[in-house]
């Protein structure tokens, strides 16, 4: 049986850093942009960002210029420029 838990935006980049992408003992990048985008979602601008470049680069899913594009605008919009 499936279970929703809600967490915050900065406890879904902790989790990030500790078991996705960049932790090199466990790489999942599909894993990564689950994460990300949960935080995305809730407006954290580092994430928003990190997930616009893995939409870019094709990175735990398929490559989408327009959600790239997207989620780099809301970012930028929050003061995450680079």
């Amino acid at each position: 049986m499936s279970q929703t838990v809600k967490i915050s935006a900065e406890q879904a980049i902790q989790l990030e850093d500790k078991y996705g992408a960049h932790n090199y003992h466990h790489v999942s990048m599909e894993r990564a942009r689950v994460w990300y985008g949960r935080a995305a979602e809730q407006g954290h601008a580092l994430a928003q960002f990190h997930l616009a470049l893995m939409h870019a680069n094709g990175q735990g899913g398929p490559v989408s210029m327009e959600q790239a594009r997207g989620w780099y605008e809301r970012a930028a919009e929050q003061g995450h420029a680079n």
